[in-house]
């Protein structure tokens, strides 16, 4: 960008960003508070927005409520055409012994060519009114001569403790909702209505108080903080957990809509077993916890536990290292330790070098190497029936010599015979 300033002319290019502002509608402060300059959401207030007084006629007849302000006197930032009527987070709160009256002026829209300060008017019970007067809600106006004047007075009526009263939506009448508590007793008209629901009935429900389904309502107290009350749960299906509601429970809002979010539970992690048949599969990693035992037959044979392997071929067992010996070969599927077999039948399997560890060992990593000897020749020739050794020796011997004596007799007797 550049300016020529003897031609006072401007040249470059202008780049315009969009602002991004609250989209609160109402933002309260109190008198001895700044100006807000920024939402709920920490985004600017739009400068067109209209600052607006709520005040109590007298704070010993009672306060005023915007949001989570309150006192005798509350101030807002509010959105140009907001119509203040349908915002159920203004309130005037009367003193005991006092009911409201009305807004002077009525609250309504806001325009910036409009009265911009509402004053809450309260009556006390047992004031004097006249015919026209307005009275609280479910008060009594009581006439006192005949000529009409009245009182107001407050409606004793007995309504009910509960701070929530659960209810499940009528498919047929999707507007009816009950006139009583859980004591019998009337729900009072202040009452205000929210819902709670579940994300999806596959994935859990709701509960609240004694009621449940995918969508449960409720007649509740207002100002009742709804995170505060045990009974309202969200109850996962097999396999799944509760994840939050949203939005968060906190200070009931009248018409809100609480939705439970539920996710799914990660499987269960496997069984570790206690051995692992590697087999010929040698190279492949060990897992964590274990420790390898390798047999080799060497070059000149080959192993077999079931099944038969090539020659050569060494094989493995993976055991967790905590195990013994007699541990490993009791676990099912356990280890076996093989049998070697040399190629040539001339030889025979002699031991494991180095030799195996005891049933009492803890398994340690070893290579065990077949040792194998010569089968020798005399040892395949020598009668079975001739014993080495030992007292069968010279019984062998001594049967020998006395077959030997009898055949000498036999045949000097057949000599004499022959002579006569």
């Amino acid at each position: 960008m550049s300016t020529d300033t003897s031609k006072n002319e401007f040249t470059g290019t202008w780049i315009w960003t969009k602002k991004n502002y609250t989209t609160d509608i109402v933002i309260p402060y109190l008198p001895n508070e700044e100006e807000p300059d920024k939402g709920n959401d920490g985004k600017d207030i739009p400068k067109n927005y209209i600052t607006v007084t709520f005040k109590s006629e007298d704070l010993a007849k009672g306060k005023v409520k915007v949001g989570d302000k309150e006192g005798a006197v509350v101030k807002a930032k509010v959105k140009p055409d907001t119509d203040l009527a349908k915002l159920s987070d203004i309130k005037a709160l009367p003193a005991e012994n006092y009911g409201f009256t009305k807004w002077t002026p009525a609250l309504g829209k806001v325009e910036d060519n409009k009265s911009k300060e509402y004053t809450a008017y309260f009556i006390k019970s047992g004031d004097e009114i006249k015919e026209g007067d307005p009275i609280p809600k479910d008060w009594l106006k009581v006439a006192i001569t005949k000529d009409t004047k009245f009182i107001a007075k407050a409606d004793k009526k007995d309504y009910t403790e509960d701070k929530i009263v659960p209810y499940l939506p009528n498919e047929d009448d999707p507007n009816k909702e009950p006139e009583k508590g859980s004591d019998g007793k009337d729900i009072p008209k202040n009452y205000i209505t929210v819902t709670f629901k579940s994300e999806d009935a596959a994935k859990g429900k709701v509960k609240v108080g004694n009621k449940e389904g995918a969508v449960v309502k409720a007649k509740v107290k207002p100002d009742t903080d709804l995170a505060k009350l045990s009974d309202i749960k969200a109850l996962p299906a097999d396999n799944y957990g509760f994840k939050k509601w949203d939005p968060e429970l906190g200070v009931a809002k009248d018409g809100n809509t609480y939705t439970a979010y539920f996710i799914k539970n990660a499987p269960e992690p496997e069984s570790k077993p206690d051995v692992i048949r590697v087999n010929e599969d040698i190279n492949s990693p060990i897992p964590d916890g274990y420790t390898r035992v390798y047999f080799d037959p060497t070059k000149d044979g080959y192993l077999k536990y079931n099944p038969t392997f090539k020659r050569g071929e060494v094989i493995a067992f993976d055991i967790k290292s905590t195990l013994t010996w007699g541990d490993a070969k009791k676990a099912v599927k356990g280890l076996i330790v093989p049998t070697a077999t040399h190629i040539d039948k001339n030889y025979r399997f002699k031991n494991w070098t180095p030799d195996i560890q005891s049933d009492n060992d803890v398994v340690k990593t070893q290579t065990y190497t077949a040792v194998y000897e010569k089968i020798e020749v005399n040892e395949t020739k020598k009668p079975k029936t001739s014993p080495e050794t030992g007292d069968n020796a010279m019984a062998y011997e001594y049967a020998t010599l006395l077959l030997v004596a009898a055949l000498g007799m036999l045949a000097l007797s057949r000599l004499k015979k022959n002579k006569h």
